[in-house]
């Protein structure tokens, strides 16, 4: 006897396989993991968007795609082959843009005008 066809329902999606949200977006970095230090960061009462970590995941993503891709220059240029801390304190502090992102003071654009 052969089996009858079930007549039930099958769910949209229920044979698709999983994918999280870094795979979605197309990144490397975890975004499910920024978002859960979002949240533990926020006040109860804030609420913290779906894509608010999937553009910090991304920023983070490409700024360190960005220092490592300097630091490797810098150990070419050095003749080595191997990326050590030196090569990424070298390639930060010797680029403007860097260091820029990283001094403590803000820029003077963006401070508020001083009536003397």
């Amino acid at each position: 006897m052969a089996p009858v066809p079930s007549k039930l329902p099958v769910r949209p999606g229920f044979n698709r396989k999983r994918r999280s949200k870094s795979s979605r977006a197309g990144l490397v970095f975890p975004v499910s993991r920024f978002r859960r230090a979002l949240k533990a960061k926020t006040t109860s009462r804030q609420r913290v968007g779906e894509l608010a970590s999937v553009y910090a995941a991304s920023v983070m993503e490409y700024l360190t795609a960005e220092v490592l891709d300097i630091c490797g220059q810098t150990a070419k240029q050095l003749h080595q082959k191997r990326l050590t801390p030196r090569h990424v304190r070298m390639t930060i502090n010797g680029d403007l843009d860097f260091d820029e992102v990283r001094s403590p003071r803000p820029r003077p654009s963006l401070l508020p005008p001083t009536s003397a």
